[in-house]
C-alpha cells in the first residue's frame, strides 16, 4: 500500500508541469498573434491591406453597427443552415 504523502507529492508534481506546460503554451499562442507586422503591411500594401483592414477596431458608429450586422446575418444563416440537422438529431434521440 503506497504512502499518502507519496501520493500528495505525485499530485503537486503532476500540478507545477502542467502550470509550467500550460504557461508555454499561452506564451507560445500569443506571440504568434503579432503575425502580421507593418512592415509587411507596407512592403506589400494591395494584398495585406484587406487582410489588416479586417484586424482595425471600427472607427465610428457606422462601422461599428455594419460589423454587428454582419455577424448577426451570418449567425442567423448558419443557424437557418444547422437547425434541421439539428432538430432531426434530437428527434431520433426521444
Amino acid at each position: 500500500m503506497k504512502r499518502p504523502n507519496a501520493a500528495a507529492f505525485t499530485s503537486a508534481l503532476a500540478a507545477a508541469t502542467a502550470a509550467i506546460a500550460g504557461s508555454v503554451a499561452v506564451s507560445r499562442a500569443l506571440a504568434g498573434l503579432n503575425a502580421l507586422s507593418p512592415t509587411m503591411a507596407a512592403s506589400n500594401p494591395a494584398g495585406v491591406d484587406v487582410l489588416i483592414r479586417g484586424l482595425y477596431a471600427p472607427m465610428n458608429w457606422s462601422e461599428c453597427v455594419f460589423a454587428i450586422a454582419s455577424l448577426a446575418i451570418a449567425g442567423l444563416v448558419l443557424g437557418a443552415i444547422t437547425v434541421k440537422p439539428a432538430s432531426s438529431l434530437f428527434a431520433r434521440a426521444h
